[in-house]
């Protein structure tokens, strides 16, 4: 740069020369040419310090925009996010499973007439509570107090023929003693020549004809007896009709549904029931389970239950039973849980969720923050030479702090437990112990 200025940088010129009237060449004076050339110079410096600035900005910024090779990777290491990292942890977690189920009355009836004709009355309607022997239905009975009436005559009429045959009995009876008596005394006056053989006949006859009188009234006693106890049978038998047309809850319970109205008719051969009746002091919950869920189950196992009708109150049973077979158009097995319902807060047909607790089993669990969730897709992120990559996975149960991984992911693999919201697919990432 000085070379160039120096070679740009003019001498002196004719301009500045002058001859005298003789010829000679003469400079100008000293005092007068000295003055301007030092302004010119401090110009050039001037120009020569404001170019000199330029440059050395100009290569101060070339040098910022034109790093060394190493440096992005340097920066970006010290700028990646710090990510709690950890392993699937083996855990013996108790499997719970989360199911539908329905209410059911473990003791629920269809309530028939016992005997035919026209209901009467129908007392209740689905949702009465009734209790046991209380009257629900009466069915049209004129007819039945007529032959009530029939068989209470009947029946009369045979007690009076009872109490006739034995006084017929009684009266044979006697007649029997006198013609003993009688048969007697002749015998003895014929053993001593005082009457005739005829005599001793005739009072044999008497006797023996007394005799046969007693026989018929004693077997007509038996025939009266008889037909007293028919007619008490046949007036148990109309009592017992004109009782059932009164139709009574045959437990305290709910009335679950009624199907018939006065005026209906009714059979003894069944066809359509008038009510329905189910007892609330003893309640179950039928819970459907797979195949699959099966060897997990066992009798006596606590279940939770809860029904939308009280959403902030759950319910403690056990499982009763377990179905010995699987149903073939399901698949699944039936298993019925017992729960104490004496509020009879609960009823027939209600809806509800349940939570049974099965065997513990082992299995590989993450913590629940590493679980993300999005758009209903399930991931957690695994580190790999230091950056992330979103790694789908399969879930099993779920606890207040772990969730099981049952597939997506090997163990020994590096999976971010904290701090996912910081991290993005194929980002770098520095790592920490979760814990630390």
């Amino acid at each position: 740069m000085w070379r160039w200025l120096a070679l740009r940088w003019p001498g002196p010129t004719a301009a500045s020369q002058w001859r005298s009237p003789s010829g000679a060449a003469h400079t100008s004076g000293a005092s007068e040419m000295r003055k301007p050339q030092w302004w010119v110079i401090a110009s050039a410096v001037l120009s020569i310090a404001v170019i000199a600035l330029a440059l050395v900005r100009r290569g101060a910024e070339t040098s910022q925009g034109s790093p060394s090779p190493g440096a992005p990777a340097a920066r970006g290491q010290a700028s990646a996010p710090i990510v709690a990292v950890g392993h699937l942890v083996p855990m013996d977690i108790a499997t719970t499973l989360s199911l539908t189920a329905t209410v059911v009355s473990l003791r629920e009836t269809s309530v028939f007439s016992r005997v035919s004709g026209y209901l009467e009355t129908v007392t209740v309607r689905p949702g009465d509570t009734v209790r046991s022997g209380q009257i629900v239905a009466v069915v049209e009975h004129s007819q039945l107090d007529a032959q009530v009436r029939s068989a209470v005559a009947a029946r009369s009429k045979a007690d009076a023929d009872l109490v006739s045959a034995r006084a017929d009995v009684d009266k044979a009876r006697a007649q029997l003693a006198v013609a003993q008596s009688n048969f007697a005394r002749i015998s003895s006056l014929f053993q001593d020549g005082l009457i005739s053989q005829q005599a001793t006949d005739d009072a044999k006859g008497q006797l023996q004809t007394a005799q046969a009188t007693l026989d018929a009234a004693g077997a007509q006693v038996g025939v009266a007896e008889a037909e007293v106890e028919q007619a008490s049978a046949s007036l148990q038998s109309a009592r017992l009709a004109q009782d059932s047309a009164t139709i009574r809850a045959p437990w305290s319970g709910i009335v679950v549904s009624r199907s018939l109205d006065p005026g209906a008719y009714v059979t003894t051969s069944g066809g359509t029931p008038i009510l329905s009746i189910a007892d609330l002091d003893n309640v179950a919950v039928l819970v459907n389970v797979t195949e699959a869920d099966m060897g997990v189950l066992r009798r006596g196992a606590k279940a939770e239950i809860g029904v939308d009708a009280f959403p902030n109150r759950m319910f403690h049973g056990t499982v009763a039973r377990i179905a010995g077979g699987v149903d073939p158009d399901s698949r699944t097995v039936q298993v019925e849980v017992e729960l104490n319902n004496s509020d009879h807060a609960l009823r027939p047909g209600m809806y509800a969720r349940v939570r049974l607790a099965g065997a513990a089993r082992r299995a590989f669990v993450v913590p629940l923050s590493a679980l993300v969730i999005v758009g209903g897709q399930q991931f957690v992120w695994v580190v790999a030479d230091g950056k992330v990559s979103q790694r789908a996975v399969t879930i099993g149960t779920t606890t207040a702090s772990v969730v099981e991984i049952t597939s997506g992911v090997k163990p020994g693999e590096t999976i971010v437990f904290r701090g996912t919201e910081q991290v993005r697919e194929g980002g770098a990432v520095r790592t920490a112990p979760a814990g630390e």
